[in-house]
């Protein structure tokens, strides 16, 4: 695949008529065509890490993941905040 290699110019670009992409249901739809067309799997599967409080600044874990879900519409993230005395949770998550 041409497109992992860091050296490869494209010779040109995709022309795209303006109904192809007015909504993100068009993109998602698109970028679900572009992957099956070029064999590729839909963005599927997950990583994740940990590090330690003792390996912090503050003393306290860090913890990330990052699960790598197909494009769709609507979206399965959403924006969330939790507070109660002592404790403070900002993020994105997943509504799944």
């Amino acid at each position: 695949l041409n497109v992992f290699d860091l050296d490869w110019q494209p010779k040109g670009a995709l022309n795209l008529a303006a109904s192809d992409w007015q909504t993100l249901g068009a993109i998602a739809a698109l970028s679900e065509q572009a992957l099956a067309d070029n064999g590729l799997p839909q963005f599927e599967g997950s990583n994740a890490w940990a590090v330690s409080g003792s390996r912090t600044q503050s003393g306290k874990p860090l913890l990330a993941g990052d699960p790598h879900i197909r494009f769709s519409v609507p979206s399965v993230w959403y924006e969330a905040q939790l507070s109660a005395p002592g404790f403070e949770l900002y993020g994105y998550h997943n509504a799944l």
